[in-house]
């Protein structure tokens, strides 16, 4: 009898769009597939841990917080389920994570082994074909971000630091900087950034407070 619970569980997924009840059943039955629950708090996956499992989030809000190479300042996004952990990380020339993935709420999620993605990606047409689609699609974003053009005043150069930091063009974002860190990445004056942020709280855009800017909507930047 087929788990009908287990079906829904997986097609949240893309990787797995398009597959036949047969290949998911099939999928099923010879995939190990351990299922974990985390409280608000737990780091499910850290920065510069290696990447063995794919996990794949079923429930629950995460957040994903990537760190300057100096620590001078963080930024912190906030994905709900269905997400993929960093997929690119599993193969490749560096094979750890980038980021850290933290549990900002109640978490249920799917961690599947290395090898059994390997087999499933040489197994299954479609998930090896959705595999490839995803892994490029986010080759392709990041790529047009270098040949966007060029901000034409510091307002639009705060929104280009925002963007090409986060992983995600849309949603909430937490950037814990300090103004003076945020002057010297942007070679600007501190007052002159405090003032067009200021400005961009007034509009309802961001959030300041002591050493971070809450960003509600990136999206809303980028119109």
């Amino acid at each position: 009898m087929p788990d009908f619970h287990l079906y829904d569980n997986l097609l949240q997924f893309p990787l797995f769009l398009g597959m036949s009840e047969e290949d998911l059943e099939q999928v099923l039955a010879q995939t190990r597939l351990d299922f974990h629950k985390v409280k608000e708090g737990d780091i499910i996956a850290k920065n510069d841990d290696i990447c063995q499992h794919l996990f794949l989030l079923v429930s629950g809000k995460i957040e994903i917080e990537t760190n300057a190479a100096d620590h001078s300042y963080s930024f912190s996004e906030y994905r709900s389920a269905p997400e993929i952990f960093q997929m690119e990380a599993l193969f490749g020339l560096s094979q750890h994570y980038s980021h850290t993935y933290k549990a900002f709420n109640d978490c249920s999620f799917i961690a599947i082994d290395k090898e059994e993605i390997r087999r499933l990606y040489n197994t299954f047409s479609l998930f090896r074909l959705n595999y490839i689609n995803i892994t490029m699609t986010r080759l392709q974003r990041s790529e047009a971000n270098a040949w966007r053009v060029a901000p034409t005043d510091l307002k639009q150069l705060i929104i280009k630091f925002f963007r090409i930091h986060s992983l995600y063009p849309a949603g909430e974002k937490l950037i814990r900087i300090k103004m003076t860190k945020l002057a010297q990445e942007l070679n600007d004056r501190q007052w002159n950034i405090s003032k067009v942020l200021n400005q961009m709280q007034e509009d309802g855009l961001l959030e300041l407070s002591r050493s971070s800017i809450h960003i509600p909507a990136l999206e809303k930047l980028l119109m």
